[in-house]
């Protein structure tokens, strides 16, 4: 997983996640968003993506399977928060630690 911790307002819209070039770079599938995300006082929303087999994320080694890809864009408090994470979809365990730290800021414990 990672977190990227800013400043300054989100700049991705659900909007923007739906119909961003990287999706169709990619050959990813947005599988979900969700719209409505609430912890404490950071809003925001997610989406959930399948990831092709040989795709790459960032200066990562290319993916040798597909993968599921949960991403969630929050702000609130003068802050704006990006957390991701993937895990191959054979390691369903991985998919669900994932799901379990999410879960753990207080927001749902929606499975991919």
């Amino acid at each position: 997983m990672s977190l990227i911790l800013s400043g300054e307002s989100l700049a991705a819209t659900p909007d923007s996640v739906r119909n961003d070039p990287w999706t169709g770079l990619t050959g990813s599938e947005i599988l979900r968003i969700d719209d409505n995300l609430d912890f404490g006082p950071f809003t925001g929303f997610g989406a959930v993506r399948v990831l092709p087999a040989g795709a790459r994320i960032r200066s990562n080694e290319a993916l040798s399977a597909p993968a599921i890809h949960r991403q969630i864009w929050l702000q609130g408090a003068g802050l704006s928060l990006e957390i991701q994470g993937y895990a191959l979809e054979s390691q369903a365990d991985i998919q669900k630690a994932i799901e379990a730290m999410i879960a753990s800021l207080g927001m749902s414990d929606r499975s991919f």
